[in-house]
């Protein structure tokens, strides 16, 4: 009796706070308005469903399908000062910040970001603005690789990535004028020679039109080993995944808007989810010491 009594207040709790969780997904529309867009609401309100149905760890079958789920946010300059105590309470997991752009930029936000996230507790990394192009004389092939290898050093260089820092990214949005297999090159040799510098395989950020675009929608990058794939795609339900789906490896970061808004940031900011079968800090460097050069 006091069994099936246990199961009929669980249910009704789960169809009260089901309940609820629906009310919030109606009402995602008016909840975005003021930040046009839709998304933020929504998932926002599939976290709330999912925390409250979802058995616990001591309730699943087996360990091995426990999915882990984080959420963070990508920032730069553009958001200025940011308050990361009220980001860090706020719930955020991780912060993904820009630290340099080309052969020249160095974020003037980057520094304070990074330290300032890092006291609160949030999980950092940095990315880099990638301006692919030519570099020098010789063959085209020579040049490419000749710019690739500038723009990783300059990156490395200016990072100051540490261990126990999640993996970089490298942000590609330019294709510089590259032909699809020349950019290709590019971004293999930007991504082997930051390998080279950390120990520990760089994600990589782009938008599947990009990719498709500008790189043949190829799949070799993630077969190369550079599986960890940052998409952005906003205002859907569900991102699209270039390169084979990312060599059938799916999104690891997805970036579902650029109009995000969290305690502690004046303007609009970049959120992001993490969604893997191992947690958040299986994407540390961790292998050896960072080489500073």
């Amino acid at each position: 009796m006091r069994t099936r009594l246990a199961q009929l207040r669980a249910r009704a709790t789960s169809l009260v706070v089901a309940s609820v969780a629906l009310a919030i997904v109606l009402g995602a529309p008016v909840m975005a308005a003021s930040s046009g867009s839709v998304a933020p609401a929504f998932v926002d309100a599939l976290d709330a469903i999912g925390r409250t149905l979802t058995p616990g760890p001591e309730m699943t079958a087996s360990s091995r399908s426990k999915v882990f789920r984080r959420t963070g946010i990508d920032v730069s300059h553009w958001q200025g000062r940011i308050a990361w105590p009220r980001v860090a309470a706020s719930g955020i997991d991780f912060a993904i910040i820009k630290a340099t752009e080309g052969t020249n930029v160095v974020d003037q936000w980057y520094q304070r970001n990074r330290t300032r996230a890092r006291k609160v507790g949030i999980m950092v990394t940095a990315y880099h603005f990638a301006h692919p192009g030519l570099k020098g004389t010789g063959s085209r092939e020579s040049r490419v690789i000749r710019d690739a290898r500038r723009e990783a050093r300059f990156f490395v260089a200016n990072a100051d990535l540490r261990r126990d820092d999640l993996i970089p990214a490298l942000d590609l949005e330019r294709s510089g004028s590259l032909r699809p297999t020349e950019l290709r090159l590019w971004t293999l040799t930007f991504l082997r020679t930051v390998r080279g510098a950390i120990g520990a395989r760089p994600m990589v950020y782009s938008t599947s039109s990009f990719w498709r675009t500008h790189l043949s929608d190829t799949a070799k990058i993630a077969r190369a080993g550079f599986d960890v794939f940052w998409v952005a795609h906003w205002d859907t339900n569900r991102p699209s995944v270039p390169g084979r789906k990312w060599f059938g490896q799916g999104w690891t970061f997805w970036q579902w808007t650029d109009c995000g808004r969290i305690r502690g940031i004046y303007n609009c900011v970049d959120r992001n989810t993490y969604v893997g079968s191992k947690a958040l800090k299986s994407l540390q460097i961790r292998k050896r010491q960072v080489r500073r050069g």
